[in-house]
């Protein structure tokens, strides 16, 4: 039985080393990347700025979940507890990787080795090693040991609903203390939080149905497993169903082919030219783990999880099927991928720490603390590098054009930004807290949302396309959608338009006021 000591004593160290890996795995500035697509609704229904006004915050939610923590969050606290949160999932993620390999692996000899193991699966996330590995090898190691296929990964340098997959590799470490019923409760909490891991979460459940009907051939425990996990998602799987149906059989098609050839071609296999050496090293990776723990329960539950998710995706390669496609069969990569590189590593300290000369075996002080240091510079490389990223945020060449058009937005504006790139102003729309028409980075999943955006970013990519300010155009635009201002590159377009006011201009970016008639 835990005591309040024994409780507080394992909060602290969760806490320790969540801090740790955090600043070693580090974190980008707030309202970056994919934040800009998943933080939109939240920040909406909080108030924030003019978000409310804005197209794409009032289109169906596709993760309501995270929407309703950002929502919170921003009403009720302080945005820097988004950092917090962050931390405490990564601090999931390592404890749960570290619990699966100690349960494969129990380094009985010695805490000195199992601080090693730590200083490694740390390693394997590292930018400091990627660092290294890139200037020395030619690869990245993080994106070879800690990423998934198709360009997706876990847990991500941002707070993002995929960063709850996490609890995905927690469930594996719940299942693997026999702890069924829990394990099944943070696939469906992975699931609620991020509905894309449903596929990942139902083939992890169904692993855990075989491997418990094998172990106790007892039906009524194996399908509780089950019919616990399906109980906690059903709320997902209605909203789901209910809201993001097929509008018609051509409407769903076409939407479906705007997603996965124009939109996110990066997240499909069959669409990508990915099917290099990098892929072919991470299956291999997972097989060779799969070989590592072939005596141990968890080599059922990662065998028939590979087994089920590779299926699947030879599948999808070959009929190219947009639908399953979008599925995202292969998402569960970015569980397997990191887990079988902390399962290598931890294969590798236990079979390697027990042969090395008796000298260094007898300084177990000398070992740790040497595991220490490594850790200690890892943690400090990361918070270095989270220093370079905030200051590269912080004098982005935009920032003063955004700061302008935050201090200067009232209601009833709406913005045309450059879209002909995924990165283009993609913080716009957080930072400013102002309406735009669209960008190519957030969009929405509902069928004939997923349509009106595209004819939204095809007109502004003609726009922004051309060799000078289509005035006819952005004349049309304006009627159409209401725009009451233009951001436009110095560089692009030397001249402007009749009927456009400047408002602002620096040596990158110009904002111009649509006159109305």
């Amino acid at each position: 039985m835990q005591t309040p000591k024994s409780i507080l004593k394992a909060a602290g160290n969760f806490l320790l080393w969540s801090l740790l890996f955090g600043l070693s795995y580090t974190q980008s500035p707030l309202y970056t990347s994919n934040q800009n697509q998943y933080f939109l609704h939240g920040l909406a229904d909080a108030g924030y700025g003019l978000l409310p006004e804005d197209w794409l915050a009032n289109t169906i939610d596709p993760a309501p979940a995270f929407s309703f923590l950002v929502y919170l969050t921003a009403r009720f606290g302080h945005e820097n507890l988004f950092y917090l949160y962050h931390f405490l999932l990564l601090g999931v993620y390592f404890y749960a990787l570290a619990g699966i390999a100690r349960t494969v692996f129990p380094f009985e000899r010695s805490r000195a080795q199992y601080l090693i193991f730590l200083a490694g699966v740390i390693w394997i996330h590292s930018p400091l090693v990627d660092h290294l590995a890139a200037n020395l090898l030619g690869i990245r190691q993080t994106l070879l040991l800690s990423r998934g296929v198709a360009s997706q990964y876990l847990p991500g340098y941002e707070l993002q609903p995929s960063v709850f997959g996490v609890f995905l590799a927690l469930s594996i470490f719940l299942f693997l203390r026999r702890k069924s019923y829990r394990a099944a409760a943070c696939l469906a909490l992975a699931a609620v939080f991020h509905p894309s891991s449903l596929p990942g979460a139902a083939i992890l459940t169904l692993s855990y149905m075989i491997l418990a009907w094998r172990e106790v051939k007892n039906l009524r425990k194996t399908l509780a497993i089950g019919l616990l996990a399906l109980a906690l998602v059903l709320p997902v799987l209605i909203y789901t169903g209910v809201y993001f149906q097929a509008s018609n059989p051509e409407t769903w098609r076409r939407a479906q082919q705007i997603l996965a050839d124009f939109r996110i071609p990066h997240h499909i296999l069959s669409k990508k030219s990915e099917m290099g050496e990098l892929f072919y090293l991470r299956v291999l990776i997972v097989l060779l783990a799969l070989y590592a723990v072939r005596k141990h329960r968890l080599f059922a539950v990662l065998g028939i999880s590979f087994s089920i998710a590779a299926g699947l995706t030879v599948i999808q390669i070959f009929s190219d099927s947009n639908a399953l496609g979008l599925l995202f069969p292969w998402r569960l990569s970015t569980v397997l991928v990191p887990l079988s590189a902390c399962l290598l590593c931890a294969a590798a300290v236990s079979v390697i720490f027990p042969r090395l000369p008796a000298k260094i075996l007898n300084q177990p002080r000398w070992i740790a603390a040497a595991g220490g240091a490594a850790i200690l510079l890892l943690a400090l490389w990361g918070a270095r590098e989270m220093k370079f990223r905030f200051e590269a945020y912080a004098n982005d060449p935009a920032r003063p054009m955004m700061d302008f058009v935050k201090n200067t937005r009232s209601p009833g504006e709406i913005y045309l930004i450059p879209a002909l790139r995924m990165e283009e102003l993609e913080n716009f729309r957080l930072h400013t807290g102002a309406p735009i028409l669209a960008d190519f980075k957030c969009i929405p999943y509902k069928d004939t949302e997923v349509l009106e955006w595209y004819a939204r970013i095809v007109q502004a990519r003609q726009f922004y396309g051309a060799a000078k300010m289509n005035c006819e155009l952005l004349k049309a635009l304006a009627a159409e959608y209401g725009i009451t201002h233009v951001v436009v590159e110095n560089r692009r377009f030397a001249g402007g338009c009749e009927g456009l006011e400047p408002g602002y201009r620096d040596a990158v970016y110009s904002v111009y006021k649509i006159e109305k008639r």
